[in-house]
């Protein structure tokens, strides 16, 4: 394609992600709460009759935030230096960050062996993506193996690849899935495992559901699961928890979906996973409800600027007070070191998210692209 004709779509593309960001009915994220559509339903049906909501339904944020959401000239300003890949430029992956794929399969299979007798183990895909293990349960988080993230065929070009190959994954449970942003519910990568795991159960925040259809997924394949409702699986517990975040996906209106964290209690093994999330007031309250973890996957990046940022994504010290709000000794790395999102570089979003470890007296974790850490 001619180089010029590739700038006009780019441009193209860009003029609809603002439209679908800027839109004036979703840009302001209220602190009130508002009802769930659905709330004590634990399956859905997948009619489009049960899609309709009152117009300019929004999903919200509930409780105190620290900062207003961005109006139209900083999200114009982000999709521009999005589009133009400025926050690829000079943002080196930290040393040793790929894991080599002989390494990656060897850890994946000792992983396997170590949840038979009663361990957890935790692989990292890269981004937010960990396919966790533990109690006879294979449990795959936020999954995009794509090399773009975005509509296609536009997107953000992944910094690390994908390892280990995914197809080593030979048997999945569930996905579960925080918010129907493009790098937390990739298109292409849930179709292929809808493909590969017919039977697999797809969990996804409240009014998710008809994007989840239009990948492919049937009625029986998809559960909304609302904040602090609960579905157990071979006798482990996964709740949903709340969140501070907003959804945006082309072609639905923003925040038509809403945004979870999940509490995962697979047998001894107590984890927290965040999803992306602002801070907030709602920290104490995913532990007084959903009870303690001992392991939180928390965000390591896209935080600056952080005037921007802040509605959207934690820093490395507001991860540590999520982390150690839920209760977790140990807090790992997610959301980092894949696509470049921010002006934030890859090698500071270790070195922070270290240092604030540290600085909170918690055990920060940061894995390598493909690698498994287990625990007895």
């Amino acid at each position: 394609m001619p180089h010029f004709m590739q700038g006009a779509l780019r441009s193209i593309a860009l003029a609809c992600l603002a439209i679908a960001c800027l839109l004036p009915a979703g840009c302001s994220t209220t602190l009130q709460e508002q009802p769930i559509a659905g709330q004590a339903q634990s399956t859905v049906n997948l009619s489009p009759v049960a899609w309709n909501r009152p117009p300019g339904w929004r999903y919200t944020n509930t409780g105190a935030r620290h900062t207003n959401y961005p109006g139209a000239k900083p999200w114009a300003n982000h999709l521009k230096e999005l589009s133009k890949g400025a926050f690829a430029r000079d943002n080196p992956l930290p040393p040793g960050h790929v894991l080599a794929e002989a390494e990656a399969r060897r850890q994946f299979a000792s992983g396997a062996h170590a949840a038979d007798r009663g361990g957890l183990a935790i692989t990292w895909f890269g981004h937010a993506s960990f396919l966790i293990r533990a109690h006879g349960l294979a449990i795959l988080t936020d999954p995009i193996f794509s090399e773009k993230s975005g509509p296609a065929p536009f997107g953000i070009r992944r910094m690390a690849p994908v390892r280990p190959d995914p197809a080593i994954i030979d048997r999945l449970d569930a996905i579960i899935v925080s918010h129907a942003d493009y790098d937390h519910m990739d298109r292409q990568t849930l179709i292929g495992l809808r493909k590969r795991f017919p039977d697999v159960l797809l969990i996804v925040p409240a009014g998710t559901a008809p994007i989840a259809a239009s990948m492919g997924y049937g009625s029986g394949s998809i559960l909304e699961l609302p904040w602090y409702e609960t579905r157990t699986l071979k006798d482990n517990r996964i709740t949903a928890v709340s969140a501070v975040h907003g959804v945006r996906r082309l072609p639905w209106p923003i925040n038509f979906s809403h945004w979870n964290g999940y509490r995962l209690d697979l047998g001894k093994h107590r984890l927290y996973f965040s999803g992306d999330t602002g801070a907030g007031d709602f920290f104490a309250e995913i532990r007084q409800r959903a009870g303690p973890a001992d392991i939180a996957l928390v965000p390591a990046g896209a935080w600056a600027p952080r005037d921007f940022e802040k509605p959207f994504h934690v820093n490395p010290r507001e991860a540590m007070e999520l982390a150690a709000a839920v209760g977790a000794k140990e807090a790992i790395a997610m959301h980092w070191g894949t696509f470049p999102l921010s002006q934030d570089k890859s090698i500071d979003q270790k070195k922070h998210f270290l240092a604030a470890g540290r600085a909170a007296g918690l055990k920060a974790t940061v894995m390598r692209a493909g690698e498994t850490r287990v625990w007895r």
